[in-house]
């Protein structure tokens, strides 16, 4: 028998269209659930066409809800997406949050890489994983896209 419990795992899905400008109840939940006060947060603006409006629209509320740091992970391609810098901000964060856009651009830059192993074991240690629409999607061992 092991000598700890493996962590308790947490995936918050949202289908799309949250509310983040008003109570953002799920959203708020979010930074909870990544450790409040002392979240980590880590935003993936990737399948947005949109990111930089995507990323200040997140941090803002992540921050108002009172997360210690939003920090952004934005690979565009599957060479960027291998870089272990950017798995190692994905390894310190307790919460990783992905946007809505198009799923099958962050399978396609995600799968197989050293950040998207980071997200894998983010969850498997017990970070909170969630996303909205695309990002909410990509979280499914199958995944509707183009359809």
């Amino acid at each position: 028998m092991p000598d700890r419990a493996a962590p308790a795992t947490k995936l918050l899905i949202i289908g799309g269209a949250e509310d983040r400008v008003g109570k953002a109840k799920i959203l708020k939940r979010f930074v909870k659930l990544a450790g409040g006060k002392s979240a980590r947060i880590v935003i993936i603006p990737t399948a947005s066409s949109f990111q930089d409006e995507v990323v200040t629209a997140y941090t803002e509320v992540f921050t108002r809800h009172g997360a210690e740091s939003c920090a952004v992970v934005n690979p565009r391609t599957r060479i960027e997406s291998d870089d272990a810098a950017l798995a190692r901000v994905i390894d310190e964060a307790t919460g990783v949050f992905m946007s809505g856009g198009n799923q099958l651009k962050l399978a396609q830059v995600f799968a197989g890489t050293a950040a998207g192993d980071a997200i894998l074991r983010a969850h498997q240690r017990g970070a909170v994983v969630g996303g909205t629409s695309a990002g909410a999607s990509i979280q499914s061992e199958f995944m509707i896209s183009l359809g």
